[in-house]
């Protein structure tokens, strides 16, 4: 099933709520307005399904509660697009290239691909810009990216990594796209990545309220 399709339904927005980490059942029933015989039901549907695994407990007030989270198929529901072949693209790289020519050119190889995937640069100042561009990238991820504010910075995360194994192997790409997205959005991003079994996307944006951030080239 498409992920657009899945992520639409009871199940999905199950697994989508699993993708940020793991839940017990009272949990999910109270974020998602379900009963929790219906949360279960849709529970042990994903578990069949080897998408959900049950993860433990969480001591409650009488019994303890089990908590549940996304197995490694699970996560495979979220995009990762041409991930292999970029894989094998960037090793080639590596290997035949200076360290900064091949840096270069896989920013230049992004920025192209993030202006036309977000359809240009957006309008305003840096908080429109990322607020317009999490909104954009969630039209093709299903909601999996998610855009909080900490104090003078807002954090722009996903529950997963779309390229996990290519960064796994080269964690300078992460580096690439806050260059990237610094560029896009004319303020300074700092990548806070969290690395491990999953991988997870996560970029810190400093927002100056006193300073309007300049329209990036979009030339490439």
């Amino acid at each position: 099933m498409p992920n657009p399709r899945l992520f639409a339904t009871t199940a999905g927005k199950i697994v989508l709520r699993l993708c940020r980490g793991r839940l017990t059942v009272n949990e999910l029933a109270r974020g998602l307005a379900l009963t929790k015989n219906a949360v279960r039901a849709q529970l042990e549907r994903l578990v069949r399904a080897k998408l959900v695994s049950q993860a433990g407990s969480r001591k409650g007030l009488r019994r303890p509660h089990a908590e549940y989270q996304l197995t490694a198929k699970g996560q495979r529901l979220f995009p990762t697009a041409y991930e292999p072949v970029l894989g094998h693209l960037t090793d080639v790289l590596a290997e035949r290239l200076p360290a900064e020519t091949a840096g270069e050119m896989l920013r230049e190889a992004g920025r192209r691909a993030i202006i036309e995937h977000l359809d240009g640069p957006p309008p305003g100042d840096a908080p429109r810009r990322v607020a317009e561009i999490a909104k954009r990238l969630n039209a093709n991820a299903g909601g999996a990216v998610e855009l909080t504010r900490q104090g003078d910075r807002l954090v722009l995360s996903s529950c997963s990594c779309p390229l996990a194994t290519v960064t796994a192997a080269h964690e300078n790409i992460c580096d690439c796209v806050a260059d990237l997205l610094a560029e896009l959005l004319g303020a300074e991003v700092r990548q806070r990545c969290v690395s491990g079994q999953v991988r997870q996307c996560c970029f810190e944006i400093a927002v100056d309220p006193d300073r309007s951030a300049a329209r990036p080239d979009s030339s490439g």
